[in-house]
């Protein structure tokens, strides 16, 4: 990436975006389960049983979670919580991630997800990428929008050109 382009996103915003993600993501579990509940007693249905209702809630709390993501990172390049903190999903070429590219991104997780060591290295890679990151061969960048985020590019600017003239 050049001195033109935005920023890597650091390891608290992204955090940060990832939280409120999983959050929303909870929720729309939490609906799609009592909905399947509702129905199922309207049918006739006995699903009294917690254990079941519990447990297939948490299988499908990661499954909702993937999908949110690959189709957020699909169709805009970042979710609902990267846009509230002003990151974004890129592929090297600047563009959104494809479908594929966003699932794969996904399946990374796991990978990241081991002893977290692959979210840990966000705080530590140069391009702050984590081991999702890599995989899917993405990144994730500041918005170039709102004026603190174009103080910020403009003060990175600043200084490439500086380092530029000095050498």
């Amino acid at each position: 990436m050049s001195d033109d382009a935005p920023p890597y996103a650091g390891a608290v915003s992204r955090g940060m975006a990832f939280f409120l993600d999983v959050l929303i993501s909870a929720v729309i579990a939490t609906i799609g389960s009592l909905l399947v509940y509702v129905g199922a007693q309207a049918l006739g249905r006995n699903l009294d049983g917690g254990g079941v209702v519990a447990l297939s809630y948490l299988l499908s709390l990661p499954v909702v979670f993937g999908a949110y993501c690959a189709i957020s990172w699909s169709l805009a390049g970042r979710t609902p919580g990267m846009a509230l903190f002003g990151v974004r999903v890129i592929c090297l070429d600047g563009s959104a991630p494809s479908p594929v590219r966003s699932v794969v991104r996904v399946l990374g997780y796991i990978v990241s997800a081991i002893l977290m060591l692959g979210f840990i290295w966000i705080a530590v890679d140069r391009r702050r990428q984590g081991f999702h990151d890599k995989i899917a061969r993405t990144f994730v960048v500041y918005e170039e929008s709102g004026a603190g985020m174009m103080a910020r590019v403009d003060a990175r600017r600043a200084h490439a050109a500086e380092r530029r003239a000095a050498a």
